[in-house]
């Protein structure tokens, strides 16, 4: 017997098996509805219902005006892997407030309950809503790396006195880089000057 023939003998389903198979398929596909009725749809009704949900909820004031936001300039600059996340609201009573203070500013990491967030004039910047929620999350700057003596040279007569706790060189204990080599164009790291 040719190998072929071994395979599709060692597959093949007993009578038994293959009918039971058969009769979960028929009850399957008995649950689903994968034609259009004999009298047509009409999705004109199903468009007034949906536009009567929106125009009530427009004219009690409940209804707020809600906007994606995509940038050309940050096809996949920001997190090139992207970010996976899911919130549950119900799992804890910690959250990140967001809303406009002076300046541009998060704790780093989670710290228990509410805990603040500010874009306030001037942040308005996908990159800095992005920076200040990598502090949220967690992430240090990247000039604060505790390797970072290996890759950059900071100068602190170049930083203004009340900046210099922004680049406040962290352990390898406070810092875990995950052998992850280090990000020049990260949006975590200040732009340097001339």
């Amino acid at each position: 017997m040719n190998m072929r023939k071994k395979i599709k003998k060692t597959l093949e389903l007993g009578a038994q098996v293959k009918a039971s198979l058969e009769e979960r398929l028929k009850l399957l596909l008995s649950l689903f509805c994968t034609k259009v009725p004999e009298g047509g749809t009409d999705f004109r009704r199903q468009f007034e219902e949906i536009e009567e949900d929106v125009q009530e909820e427009l004219s009690e004031g409940n209804r707020t005006k809600r906007q994606a936001f995509k940038d050309g300039r940050y096809p996949k600059t920001i997190w090139s892997d992207g970010v996976n996340y899911y919130f549950d609201n119900s799992a804890t009573q910690d959250k990140i407030r967001v809303f406009a203070e002076d300046g541009c500013w998060s704790f780093v990491g989670r710290l228990g309950g509410e805990q603040d967030l500010s874009l306030g004039s001037g942040c308005e910047s996908v990159g800095t809503a992005a920076h200040e929620l990598g502090h949220a999350f967690g992430f240090y700057h990247t000039m604060s790396r505790h390797d970072r003596d290996s890759f950059i040279t900071l100068n602190t007569h170049n930083i203004k006195p009340d900046w210099l706790d922004q680049f406040t060189k962290q352990t390898p204990q406070t810092n875990e880089n995950y052998g992850i080599t280090y990000d020049y164009g990260s949006i975590m790291h200040y732009g340097g000057t001339r």
